[in-house]
This record gives structure tokens, sequence and C-alpha cells, in this order.
């Protein structure tokens, strides 16, 4: 457990920036996933007279998006140390910011759900769809340059230490 701690404070200004990042997105994604409960947008009041927040979707997608891409990019930083990956660590690490985006998008669409009181499946199942695209995007950005960074490092480690 210790070596993880010292890992993760070592990358935590690329853990940091992946979670902006992963945040930024979220709260492009979420703002237009709310249209998909508001008819468009044309939902200015709730049948109570309560004014509808046009930034509940952005909110909760930064969020999220911040949470996840913390989760995410420090189980990336422990899982390339780690070695123990078999080969293809590129292709895993998208996989998993597939599984993120996934993730994600599922909790912006469940809350958004709970709020509008909107039981539809299909909102959710749009929102999976650019929550794989977008896990897909950030994790090959995001492995690709870890791994890159963490190869060269250790590779120039490896040369002063012959």
């Amino acid at each position: 457990m210790g070596t993880k701690r010292v890992l993760l404070k070592r990358y935590w200004i690329f853990t940091l920036v992946i979670s902006v990042v992963s945040a930024g997105v979220g709260w492009f994604w979420g703002t237009g996933a709310q249209i998909l409960y508001t008819n468009g947008g044309d939902l200015t009041f709730f049948g109570n007279g309560v004014e509808n927040p046009e930034w509940l979707g952005g909110l909760l997608g930064s969020i999220f998006g911040f949470i996840v891409g913390v989760f995410y990019t420090s189980r990336l930083v422990i899982f390339v140390h780690d070695g123990k990956h078999g080969g293809y660590v590129l292709g895993k690490i998208v996989l998993w910011g597939v599984l993120a985006g996934l993730i994600c998008s599922s909790l912006v669409h469940i809350f958004l759900m709970l709020f509008y009181r909107n039981s539809h499946l299909a909102p959710i199942g749009i929102g999976a769809l650019f929550g794989v695209f977008s896990g897909a995007v950030l994790g090959l950005v995001a492995g690709g340059i870890f791994v890159a960074c963490y190869n060269r490092k250790h590779n120039t480690n490896q040369e002063m230490n012959s």
C-alpha cells in the first residue's frame, strides 16, 4: 500500500489534469444530456412553478467526470507501474476509459432521471453511447501520454544505471 501512495503522490499533477479535462468533457455532454429530459429545452418551469435549473446536467457531468477521472488515472498509474498487464497496455487502458465513460454518463443520467422524475430508458442509452466514445478518446489520450512518459522515464533511468 505504501508504494501505491508514493506513486499517486508522484503523479498527482497528471491525475489532476486528466480529471479536470474529464470534468470539462462531463460539463459539455452533461449540458447536452439535460436537453433529453427537458423536451429540447422547452421546459422552463416545472408544473409546480419551480424554475428548471439549466446548469444541472453540466454540474452533474463535471462532478462525476472529475471523480471518475481521479479513480481512472489512479488505477492507470498503478496498473502501468505494476507491470503485470501481459502486453497490450494501451488497449487495456482504453477499455478502462470506455468503462469510466460509461460509468460517468450512467451516473449523470440516473441523477437527471431522478431529478426530472423520468423513467424512460432512451436518454440513458443515448448517454451511454456518448460516454463510451468520450471514455475511449480520453482513455487513448491519457493512456498514450502516460505510457509514453512512463516508458521514457524508466528507459532513461535504466540507461543511466548501466
